[in-house]
């Protein structure tokens, strides 16, 4: 349901790997992760981070659905956590941060709508939907 919200398409054809599928990319991928608990994380040894190099090759298909999203609350979080949910952010500076993370990232994912600073009211929308 928060998939179809956000206009994304959901169908055994829509692109979505199928559980077999994503079955078989863990099993290739065993070697550049760890599995405890149904928790996966990449594999790091002595400093040597090129696990995570060889696992964003294989993102996840639906990073582009919640980017925007990913953008205000990294931006919100970004003064601390604490801070964030004691005493919020005024929504210029959230705006203000959202747009400046969304540029520094723009060639991650190809959206349709993207924050910038001519569309503030996009970004009001996605606070209300967000909400």
């Amino acid at each position: 349901m928060a998939l179809n919200q956000r206009g994304a398409v959901v169908a055994t054809d829509g692109g979505l790997p199928h559980q077999n599928t994503v079955q078989l990319g863990l099993k290739h991928l065993e070697d550049y992760i760890i599995h405890k608990r149904n928790i996966y994380k990449p594999k790091v040894a002595e400093n040597d981070y090129q696990n995570y190099i060889m696992l964003g090759y294989y993102r996840n298909a639906l990073n582009f659905v919640f980017f925007n999203e990913a953008m205000i609350l990294c931006s919100l979080q970004s003064q601390g956590v604490q801070v964030a949910w004691k005493d919020g952010m005024p929504m210029n500076e959230l705006f203000k941060r959202s747009v400046y993370l969304s540029e520094v990232l723009k060639r991650e994912e190809v959206l349709k709508d993207r924050i910038t600073l001519k569309t503030r009211d996009y970004f009001d929308s996605l606070i209300t939907f967000m909400q």
